[in-house]
This record gives C-alpha cells, sequence and structure tokens, in this order.
C-alpha cells in the first residue's frame, strides 16, 4: 500500500466512525390534554419517570385547543403551571426522541383536542418526516373499566400512523398492578400503585429511546428495570403477595445504575447480551474497508 491510499483508507475510516457519534442524551416528550387535571398530573409522574435514566431531556407540554364547558381551572397549565408546562407546538414533536401520550378517556375514545393535535400534525407536511421515534400511551378514565386501555391502544394507533414504534410493559409494579398497554388510572393517580405505574411507564420509554436511538447498551430492560426487578422477586420479576409496599416505592423510584444488578441471563433468542443490531454502523464501516482495499490495489498495480 502507497502513502496516498494508507492516508486515504485512514482517512475514509475514521470519517465513518465520526459519522455515527451519536448523541447520548435522550429527548422525552410528554404531550397530553386534561380536563380535571386528572391527566395532567399523570403526565407529571411520567415525566419524572424518563428523567429516572439520565442523560434525558424532557418537555411537558398540553395539546392546544378551545375549553370545554366542563373543564377545571388549570386543568392544562395555568395552576400549578410547573406541573402542566405549556401548550405544545409540533416543533416539539420532531424535536423529540420518544413521545408519551396522555389522554382522558372520552366515551372509551381519545379526547377530541389530542385527536385534532394529530389530525393537524398530519395535513402540516411533517407527516412521514417523524418516522423511527418511539411512542407510548396513558390515560385517565373515570373507574376501573372503564375504557382506559382502550384508549391507550387507539392512541397507539394514532402514533404508528406516523412511523412510532410503539411497546408494551411487561412489568408488574405490584403484585397486581401493571401497564401492558400503557399506565392507566380511576381518575387521578392518588393510590401509590397508580403513581408507580406512570413513573414505570416514563421510565420504559426513556430505557426503549437510549437503548434503540442512543445504543446506550445498559439501558436495555433486561439490563435495567426489569433486571432489577427479576434479581429480587425472581423470574419473572413479579412482586409477590406479601412484599412490602415500602420497598416497592423506594424500587420504583431508584434512578438508573443506582443499585447494582446482575448481568441479564442469554435466552434463546440472544437478547440482550449484544447491542442492537446497527445497520448503518456495518455500512460505514464495510464502505471503508471496501474503499481502502480498492485504493490499495489500485496502488499496487500501479507499481
Amino acid at each position: 500500500m502507497d502513502d496516498i491510499s494508507e492516508s486515504v483508507s485512514i482517512t475514509t475510516f475514521k470519517n465513518a466512525i465520526a459519522a455515527e457519534r451519536i448523541d447520548p442524551v435522550v429527548k422525552v416528550l410528554v404531550l397530553y390534554d386534561s380536563s380535571t387535571s386528572c391527566t395532567r398530573k399523570m403526565a407529571a409522574i411520567v415525566a419524572e419517570g424518563a428523567k429516572q435514566l439520565g442523560q434525558v431531556e424532557v418537555r411537558l407540554r398540553f395539546v392546544p385547543g378551545d375549553l370545554n364547558g366542563w373543564d377545571a381551572d388549570g386543568c392544562r397549565g395555568g395552576a400549578g403551571a410547573n406541573e402542566g408546562g405549556r401548550e405544545a407546538v409540533f416543533e416539539d414533536v420532531e424535536w423529540a426522541d420518544a413521545v408519551a401520550c396522555g389522554t382522558p378517556t372520552n366515551l372509551g375514545c381519545v379526547s377530541w383536542r389530542m385527536k385534532k393535535f394529530w389530525d393537524d400534525l398530519s395535513q402540516s407536511g411533517l407527516w412521514n418526516t417523524l418516522d423511527g421515534k418511539v411512542g407510548c400511551s396513558f390515560s385517565s378514565q373515570g373507574g376501573d373499566a372503564g375504557g382506559g386501555e382502550l384508549v391507550c391502544m387507539a392512541m397507539n394507533a394514532v402514533l404508528m400512523n406516523f412511523g412510532f414504534a410503539v411497546f408494551g410493559v411487561t412489568d408488574y409494579v405490584s403484585f397486581k398492578k401493571t401497564l401492558h398497554y400503557g399506565a392507566i388510572c380511576a381518575k387521578a393517580p392518588r393510590d401509590e400503585l397508580d403513581v408507580m405505574a406512570c413513573r414505570r411507564l416514563g421510565r420504559r420509554l426513556a430505557e426503549f429511546a437510549a437503548y434503540y436511538l442512543k445504543g446506550r447498551q445498559d439501558c436495555h430492560p433486561l439490563k435495567s428495570s426489569k433486571a432489577r426487578d427479576t434479581a429480587r422477586w425472581g423470574y419473572p420479576g413479579i412482586p409477590p403477595r406479601d412484599a412490602k409496599p415500602e420497598e416497592l416505592v423506594e424500587m420504583n423510584k431508584a434512578p438508573h445504575g443506582s443499585v447494582a444488578v446482575p448481568p441479564a441471563p442469554c435466552s434463546k433468542a440472544g437478547l440482550p447480551n449484544e447491542q442492537p443490531s446497527s445497520l448503518p454502523s456495518l455500512f460505514c464501516v464495510a464502505v471503508g474497508v471496501v474503499l481502502g482495499l480498492g485504493l490499495s490495489r489500485s496502488g499496487l498495480s500501479a507499481k
């Protein structure tokens, strides 16, 4: 290999690596609508959960729209604005790596203001430009079995129409409380179990975005929050009936990396001991190698 070929090969390889340097900070948007402040309170806790991961920026925003006749004062900001955030704009969605959408359960459906926000976004020229983000949903319902899970699934379907990857959560924050389709509360999250479900949803959203979008290997749930649950309670990580409430809360509040967890066992599928496959990385390195070899051969043939 002559000096020119070697120089070009090294430069190409360095450029390929530099192009793949990724900012590790996860940008999370918690977007919500609320009429009685119940969903607003859930949103604040979801945002708190996302911040547990570290290297996370969170925006808390409510969707625009005229007030309903039944809306309570300060339901979407105003009083308690530190909890309620500001009115959302489309740029917030563009900015985010991950979005958690919270909506009241209105007759088993997504609220009209939340639906209108995404309808308007789809006609703004941004549809088909938001693919690859991660999303999840949460909802406040009037009572148990009030349709909150249907609303989460409907909200997830809206996100999927924008190219978002949505996910389920297998975790149990207590013996009987889970959030497979999203965090659900009957009215406000007054019960500590409801609070823990909202916090875990935000944490899981940040974990998935960090792992799949930022390449942060230690953030895979099976190496992070899920590993901690399994290490404490045994497979499949569900707390027993007699688990002490104070311990459940302490585990739920613990930030990422604050408690050592054993390495996650490798399943038959090979998860999660390896970093997610990165086709761009492999492609860039392969191009660098091919270019280097090609130039090297050209140099040799010229001698």
